[in-house]
């Protein structure tokens, strides 16, 4: 999940999210179908402000709920 491909997405899903007022409930929402929990907030806020959206939104797409067996 860290290819190009996955990077580019996470930057068009990093510009969607650029005007919202809350952007790390926002992205759970949209990627996840849920809000973040307080432990899950608190840790991605830290990643953002060392980060930025775009490296955030990759880690979402990395998270297990994106995992999948076939």
């Amino acid at each position: 999940m860290n290819s190009e491909w996955a990077s580019d997405q996470a930057a068009r899903f990093a510009r969607r999210l650029s005007s919202s007022k809350d952007l790390i409930g926002d992205a759970w929402n949209l990627a996840l179908g849920r809000a973040p929990d307080a432990d899950e907030r608190l840790k991605a806020e830290q990643y953002l402000a060392h980060n930025g959206p775009e490296r955030l939104c990759l880690l979402i797409f990395n998270m297990s709920e994106f995992l999948y067996a076939n």
